[in-house]
């Protein structure tokens, strides 16, 4: 049963799918939301050693700061609306540090959301997303952030069944020529994952006998 759901707000974009999508699921399963804003400890370059460093720095904290309120506040708005029951937090950390504290407590809940890095974000929404799905070892949602509607139970899709196929299909995205010691997971964002690790569940589901194919569907 999901009764606490944590989801990462967005401090880039006052357009946030996952806090959308993480209200729309709470209210389903009339689960309790947290949601987390993070206001990031500025990245300084070692190379800067001028004497307006300081000022540099305390001008970009207090711009972060700002940011996670105003996704806090944001968060808090849009709960209310919903009649979700909710509390917001902002927590001060860096990049690294960040994606530690968030699969920490993501551990603490039944679901964790994470909204999918956008091509021009920061690298600590790509950390949050990575450490969510690999380090927290609870369920996690990754919502695209062209997403535009709530959640939907009409359809669902199997992406991962636990199956040696499945296993395979992700090993073998990685050509031979490039394993190395350093190098044997793709990445997650890697888009040849989804499509092998589809049509590997697919076939395996379909050879099964226990399900049928809803055409059109192609895997690659």
């Amino acid at each position: 049963m999901i009764k606490d759901i944590l989801v990462n707000l967005s401090t880039t974009s006052e357009h946030d799918a996952a806090r959308d999508y993480a209200i729309s699921v709470a209210r389903v399963f009339e689960a309790h939301l947290t949601g987390v804003a993070f206001a990031y400890e500025p990245v300084i370059p070692g190379t800067i050693i001028d004497g307006g460093v300081v000022s540099v720095i305390a001008a970009c904290r207090t711009e972060n700061r700002k940011a996670a309120q105003s996704a806090k506040d944001r968060f808090e708005t849009a709960t209310k609306e919903a009649a979700v029951l909710a509390d917001g937090r902002i927590i001060e950390a860096g990049v690294a540090g960040a994606a530690a504290i968030f699969v920490s407590s993501a551990r603490n809940h039944d679901l964790s959301i994470v909204g999918q890095a956008r091509p021009d974000s920061e690298a600590a929404e790509e950390m949050i997303v990575e450490g969510a799905l690999f380090s927290s070892g609870r369920p996690v949602l990754v919502v695209p952030y062209i997403q535009q509607t709530g959640l939907k139970l009409d359809r669902v899709m199997v992406c991962w069944d636990g199956s040696r196929n499945a296993a395979r299909a992700i090993a073998e995205t990685i050509p031979d020529d490039q394993l190395s010691d350093d190098y044997i997971l793709p990445s997650v964002f890697n888009p040849e994952v989804p499509l092998r690790v589809a049509k590997a569940v697919a076939d395996t589901a379909l050879a099964s006998g226990h399900v049928r194919p809803t055409p059109p569907h192609v895997w690659l």
